[in-house]
């Protein structure tokens, strides 16, 4: 399975600097933000319930792309559960922060994550990171990620 986390720095500095400038600061709510935290976090329980691969396809709007470390961008909802299968471990996050457009139909959520490897001897490497995801309103006012990139990072102390 490749981890759908990881990404270039590059890529997720261009990304956020795009959402960014578009997101409202003081103008926000934490009602508003709270959405896409819940969200998320349902997001990361339902990872955890029914595997990865599931969720991302549950989460995932129809033209969603993950940004996967040293591969190409993989496009679309089907697309990204196929390439996580077989599900070989499993990741867990936990969303710190929100953020919306000012027109409320854009947004990110961002966090910290652990992915645990599955291994036969019972014990599994765990690589450790943080995460940005982008979330878009669809048309059934449900949020859905269309932008799903992350880096690793070293253990936590």
């Amino acid at each position: 399975m490749q981890l759908l986390k990881p990404f270039s720095f590059c890529v997720v500095a261009l990304t956020f600097g795009v959402v960014v400038a578009g997101c409202r600061s003081s103008a926000s709510t934490q009602s508003e933000s709270q959405i896409l935290i819940d969200t998320d976090a349902a997001f990361a329980r339902a990872a955890v319930a029914s595997g990865t691969a599931r969720a991302f396809r549950k989460y995932a709007a129809p033209d969603a792309m993950a940004l996967p470390q040293g591969a190409n961008p993989v496009r679309g909802r089907d697309q990204i559960f196929q390439s996580m299968l077989p599900d070989s471990g499993q990741l867990t996050w936990t969303p710190r922060g929100a953020d919306l457009s000012k027109s409320g139909d854009l947004g990110y959520t961002w966090g910290e994550y652990q992915y645990r490897a599955f291994e036969t001897n019972g014990i599994g490497a765990i690589r450790y990171g943080k995460y940005l995801t982008i979330w878009k309103k669809q048309p059934d006012h449900s949020w859905r990620f269309v932008t799903d990139i992350g880096n690793s990072s070293p253990p936590p102390k």
